[in-house]
């Protein structure tokens, strides 16, 4: 019978509000900002006349005094709360954002006047839509997250000229607004992969790469390098250089060594996408070589000795390098570093007597050891390749 009673005031209380003219009608639908599916159940505040949430369809409608000019708040447990300043009666569509999206600080249109501002971000180079990227405000303040098409209608305060567009596989976008981004128009956001996943790279089922060394050639020995990529900024691999001076016939007494050499190495990439990357790379240097014409001489003396040797010589090198990708099978590189890989002769003979002496002691020795043999301080390679 209360209940009765209670029904019978309010429908006497909004009659008499519509004869007055004191009151109006706020009605609309609110929805998920990610999924886009309606939500029921979202609570309404201030409570007019009894009706504040949201019914199973996600549409509401509410009666407010006509001279309320406030502010709506419409909130649902998960979801940062929505702040709507009473204007013009109009259908509204309210978006909640989830809480679980990792919005650290909702932005507040109801604060200050605003313009809408629509934003789509795509991939630069395969313009398919990413989602989860942030916009925010200069103040590192969030105002959104984009959907599974990249799409976001946001409010902007007036003053704001400046959004910026983040995602963590991405370079981050600074976009100076103009006035058409203010008056609704949708701005074209493409970014660049700066992180790569399993889905989109190169390296997606082909983590290997075989390479060539041309500029090995030039000390007649042929390189051959191996990499295999563990993960985005992390490779591993060998590089053999195997010496044939024996195919040549000019044998100058500058010693030209034969045999072999293996680094094994570990590479770090500091900077890597889908087009280039650049690394850093230390090795284990190992080797077995042996030459006829390792030169000798005496103290102080023109007269020198050529003198047969084979040795093993070990050693270990540093060097930078930068990655170009033409395509999913072919891949270019360039490295500059230096090694330490010493001269594993003999640094003293005998002969006949006379103790005789290794030129190669010296950085820059009469023989190429140092300067553009197997164990040149400065390492300078070209690299091309193919993927596999």
């Amino acid at each position: 019978m209360q209940g009765m009673r209670t029904i019978l005031l309010l429908s006497f209380i909004l009659c008499y509000s519509f004869i007055s003219g004191q009151v109006r009608t706020v009605k609309g639908e609110v929805r998920d900002r990610i999924t886009g599916k309606l939500l029921s159940g979202v609570k309404i505040a201030p409570d007019f006349f009894g009706n504040d949430t949201t019914g199973k369809t996600g549409r509401f409608k509410i009666y407010v005094a006509k001279n309320y000019r406030d502010t709506i708040v419409f909130s649902k447990p998960g979801y940062f709360p929505f702040y709507y300043r009473v204007k013009t009666p109009v259908p509204l569509q309210i978006f909640l954002t989830p809480s679980t999206m990792g919005i650290d600080t909702v932005f507040q249109p109801a604060l200050e006047k605003c313009h809408r501002a629509s934003v789509q971000v795509s991939d630069r180079k395969n313009h398919t839509y990413i989602e989860h990227a942030s916009i925010l405000s200069t103040d590192s303040l969030t105002i959104g997250i984009t959907d599974e098409k990249g799409r976001i209608n946001i409010l902007i305060p007036k003053t704001l000229d400046t959004l910026i567009i983040a995602h963590p596989d991405y370079a981050t976008i600074v976009r100076k607004l103009k006035r058409r981004d203010k008056q609704g128009h949708l701005m074209l956001i493409f970014m660049d992969r700066v992180k790569l996943d399993e889905y989109d790279s190169v390296w997606r089922t082909n983590r290997n790469a075989l390479q060539l060394c041309p500029f090995e050639l030039f000390n007649t020995g042929l390189g051959i390098r191996y990499t295999r990529f563990i993960k985005n900024q992390v490779a591993v691999g060998i590089h053999a250089t195997f010496y044939f001076q024996s195919l040549f016939t000019n044998r100058q007494p500058d010693n030209r060594y034969d045999g072999f050499k293996l680094a094994p190495f570990f590479r770090f990439y500091f900077f890597r996408n889908i087009y280039k990357g650049a690394f850093l790379e230390t090795k284990l240097l190992g080797g077995y070589l042996s030459s006829d014409r390792i030169v000798y001489s005496m103290p102080d003396d023109d007269y020198s000795h050529l003198y047969t040797d084979s040795f093993w010589t070990y050693g270990i090198a540093f060097s930078v390098g930068y990655d170009w990708y033409l395509n999913e099978k072919v891949d270019l590189g360039f490295i500059l570093g230096i090694q330490a890989f010493p001269n594993g002769a003999p640094k003293t003979i005998e002969y006949d007597g006379t103790t005789y002496e290794r030129g190669s002691n010296s950085i820059f020795p009469l023989d190429n050891w140092y300067f553009a043999g197997p164990g040149s301080i400065i390492e300078m390679k070209f690299l091309i390749g193919g993927i596999f």
